[in-house]
């Protein structure tokens, strides 16, 4: 087995771990997706389009990607045009700024000794599967030569690799003591990966109820951040309805100035500070058009551009959707893509409001929940339109999840489970209004716990369906 202190294997001379050992890694976790989908393939019915869920379209003008930008004028896009550059350059280090990953100064020949012997001896005797020894190492190196354990880059496997296993042992707890005290002790170390580990801890603290704004600051001090990671932990504080952590969190994660892009959709900086002052104003008197307007002011000095009128269109018709009462059901009445795109914001909008006023879930939970069903409605093959509104079709749900919520050798567990979550309500929201779907209300509940616990085995031993969700239907 090549040491991460060897010459590296494609001969350029340098250490391993600085040259190629973050790409066979990566390399590793391809190889090992194969049995994720696996999870997946024990129904009859396997197919990604099913026959009965959509027809072809013949018209060559039907796109499935036309829908995003159809109302987007050439002046938006020159308006923004040149913004997006800057945005694109938000990950660059500014000169001066504080650098998540700080180069370490090179050691003396003794002191490498002693971190190369640490090393080559870690692995053979994590082999044995000995958490609780691999954890008394790594402290004992951490409290002999605190000077010299940045040097030992934990943060590139082995502890993501121990946390796995003591989550599989259910003893997730221990790793969470051991990167507090890393975290504490050696924040050189621990930030070069941060966003993972404060993942982590920001979940253990929804679980246990502790501070979740308390690990926030490495995401303050350090900007230069994955906004991978940075999405993920959004998700998890919208599913588990945390509105003020997750405001917060978005304040400290997105700079002085927030970005506008052409439509304010889930992935943008401005959605969920944009919903809440939307549901703080649903039952006002006031007249959609003006709520617009008065949300556009309240935001226009924190962002890079202005809003445009599809913005204002974007929050005027959420209120209106919400406020009013859904009258058609059949989705093949709609004649092209825009009007499919509005139908199913229209219906996502209202179920949010039926999850929140029936149900008693908090609005950002129950947006969260039809933004999953949002996603999944639009997710069209190209040239097709629906043939069923809502397609509730036990292996399409499966192949969903399985393909767009994947996440290298494993699937996203929190959207994973708020997809099902919301499937499993919308049962009751079609019942409630009298709407007869395919499937009873009871074969719908049956096939959400199915899906369920077929998920739980394709998501990693640390994700928080995992921790929050282990039974179904989940409780509140």
């Amino acid at each position: 087995m090549l040491g991460r202190n060897d010459p590296c294997h494609c001969g350029s001379g340098k250490k391993y771990k600085k040259c190629c050992l973050a790409a066979d890694e990566q390399r590793a976790r391809e190889g090992r997706s194969a049995p994720v989908e696996s999870q997946f393939k024990d129904l009859p019915d396997y197919k990604f389009w099913h026959e009965n869920d959509f027809i072809e379209e013949s018209s060559s003008d039907w796109q499935s990607n036309s829908a995003d930008r159809e109302d987007v004028s050439d002046e938006e896009i020159d308006i923004f045009a040149d913004e997006f550059e800057d945005h694109e350059d938000l990950d660059k280090d500014d000169e001066g700024g504080a650098k998540p990953c700080p180069e370490l100064s090179e050691l003396f020949d003794e002191q490498q000794t002693i971190v190369e012997k640490w090393i080559d001896d870690f692995p053979n005797h994590y082999e044995k599967k000995n958490p609780d020894d691999a954890i008394a190492r790594i402290r004992q190196f951490m409290n002999d030569h605190p000077d010299l354990f940045p040097y030992l880059y934990l943060e590139e496997s082995t502890l993501f690799e121990l946390g796995s296993e003591l989550a599989r042992r259910k003893q997730w707890s221990k790793y969470i003591v051991l990167l507090k005290e890393i975290r504490q002790k050696h924040p050189q170390m621990y930030q070069r990966g941060f966003e993972y580990f404060d993942q982590d801890l920001i979940l253990d603290a929804i679980v246990t109820g502790d501070s979740v704004p308390s690990y926030f600051d490495f995401f303050r001090n350090f900007p230069h951040h994955s906004s991978d990671k940075v999405f993920e932990i959004i998700h998890l504080l919208a599913w588990t309805n945390r509105e003020k952590e997750l405001l917060k969190f978005i304040e400290i994660t997105s700079g002085e100035k927030w970005y506008l892009p052409y439509e304010i959709y889930e992935e943008s900086e401005l959605y969920w500070p944009i919903f809440v002052e939307q549901i703080q104003r649903m039952d006002s008197p006031d007249a959609p058009d003006l709520i617009a307007e008065q949300i556009a002011a309240l935001f226009k000095p924190r962002t890079r551009k202005v809003f445009t009128d599809s913005h204002k269109l974007n929050i005027r018709e959420g209120i209106e959707w919400a406020r009013t009462a859904q009258s058609d059901w059949d989705i093949t009445q709609c004649k092209d893509l825009r009007g499919i795109h509005n139908f199913y914001q229209a219906l996502a909008w209202r179920f949010c409001a039926f999850l929140h006023r029936t149900k008693g879930i908090g609005w950002i939970k129950s947006r969260y929940l039809a933004n999953r069903l949002l996603d999944y409605w639009t997710d069209i093959p190209e040239r097709k339109r629906p043939k069923k509104t809502f397609r509730v079709n036990e292996a399409h749900i499966d192949r969903h999840i399985a393909v767009r919520y994947r996440m290298f050798f494993c699937v996203d567990g929190v959207r994973g489970a708020g997809l099902i979550e919301a499937v499993y309500h919308l049962a009751d929201f079609l019942a409630a209004h009298g709407y007869q779907a395919e499937e009873s209300t009871e074969e719908i509940h049956a096939l959400c716990g199915r899906l369920h616990a077929r998920l739980l085995k394709a998501v990693e031993p640390t994700d928080a369906a995992l921790q929050l969700a282990p039974e179904f239907p989940p409780q509140y």
